[in-house]
């Protein structure tokens, strides 16, 4: 049950604790909450409300919610504006989004925002997008789909567009390069599989670094690299030179460090080959070796027993089922342990408040999902062999 506000940081604070709540409210009953307050809506309200919206795919909400605000005479800002564009991009409307702005900026006589610029490097995600049955000319009616992302020629014109409209950088971004802008630009020219363009522009990057990072500039710069670390061909050769590139960048600033992610897409590389199950358990120890065994997820774990499965071993690859279960119990007792301990602490709301900004889903609930998948395919592997 949702508190009674009284102030407008009263229903944002609420609107925010039911967001960041474990489990979180739905989403029609937040929009029915803050619904029922209308006089203390304010432009971080409906800000909040379009972000959890954009992370349901639920983009006729964020509509509703920008025709509410104009109803309402409720003002909007950067961030609403930068929203508008996201819901815009991801619903396949990048040219009417990338008009407007043009627009914008012409009316206004300055540069497009930075936060507002990096939504275009966005693109719809397969498969998430369902495209309604429409008729055709004669009648016939066509089949609903899924839209489709963009051809790669598309991709290319608006990257050009992008690069020759760079963004009003303000004072507090001048204060570091933002590594997100370098991640977006990045990720669109491997996109196009300008793979030499992409690490000069990130060695250029690398080389403007100071000597000490903090861990959230340091984890941003791993995500750069990541980029680079996903194969053109799943074969030992392609993984060799991922191998080289990794190494390469790591060698760039003594800061950086590998992390479960980098060892996930490292993994990746070795689907193709021969007897994979045993290289990537190579990989693995000698990356637990060098840097702990922090280095190694339930991503990485699941990666590794799929391998063992193709690589037909299905005891190796039970044998780090039974580990991750081990993990998983384990995990549940610590979490169990600190609600009751502290509670719900400040730096976890703000941490599952960021996750409305992310483009995927949590990687916990996904490992999950297809830990499950894995383990249904060793069950079946098991019951072959019995019968």
């Amino acid at each position: 049950m949702i508190p009674n506000p009284s102030t407008t940081e009263d229903l944002l604070t609420n609107l925010t604790n039911a967001i960041t709540a474990h489990p979180s409210a739905s989403l029609g009953h937040l929009l029915s909450y803050h619904a029922a307050h209308p006089g203390l809506h304010s432009t971080a309200s409906f800000n909040l409300l379009m972000k959890f919206a954009i992370r349901h795919a639920s983009f006729g909400t964020v509509r509703d919610l920008l025709d509410r605000m104009v109803r309402e005479g409720v003002p909007g800002d950067v961030e609403t504006r930068t929203l508008r564009v996201r819901c815009l991009v991801r619903t396949g409307f990048w040219k009417q989004a990338w008009h407007e702005e043009a627009v914008r900026m012409q009316k206004d006589g300055t540069p497009m925002p930075l936060p507002v610029w990096l939504e275009f490097f966005g693109e719809v995600k397969r498969g998430a997008i369902r495209v309604a049955a429409s008729t055709r000319w004669n009648g016939r009616k066509l089949k609903p789909g899924m839209l489709e992302p963009p051809d790669p020629s598309v991709i290319a014109e608006r990257l050009d567009a992008l690069v020759h409209h760079y963004p009003l950088v303000t004072a507090a971004d001048l204060e570091q390069v933002p590594p997100r802008v370098v991640y977006s630009i990045v990720r669109s020219f491997i996109a196009q599989d300008q793979r030499l363009v992409a690490a000069k522009l990130t060695a250029d990057y690398f080389a403007t670094l100071p000597h000490q990072l903090d861990e959230e500039w340091r984890r941003s710069c791993m995500s750069i690299i990541h980029l680079h670390l996903k194969p053109r061909r799943r074969t030992v050769a392609e993984h060799h030179a991922i191998c080289k590139t990794l190494f390469e960048f790591l060698q760039m600033h003594r800061e950086f460090r590998p992390n479960s992610t980098t060892l996930f897409f490292l993994l990746g590389s070795l689907r193709g080959s021969r007897r994979p199950g045993t290289r990537a358990d190579a990989v693995v120890r000698g990356f637990v070796k060098h840097w702990g065994s922090d280095i190694v997820d339930d991503a990485v774990r699941r990666r590794l027993a799929s391998y063992w499965l193709r690589e037909r071993k299905p005891d190796r690859a039970e044998g780090v089922s039974e580990l991750q279960a081990a993990v998983d119990e384990q995990r549940v007792g610590w979490r169990a342990e600190k609600e009751t301990i502290r509670g719900d602490s400040s730096q976890d709301r703000a941490r599952r408040v960021r996750w409305l900004d992310l483009h995927r889903s949590p990687r916990k609930a996904t490992q999950r999902f297809y830990w499950r998948l894995l383990r249904r395919r060793l069950w079946r592997v098991k019951m072959r062999r019995t019968e």
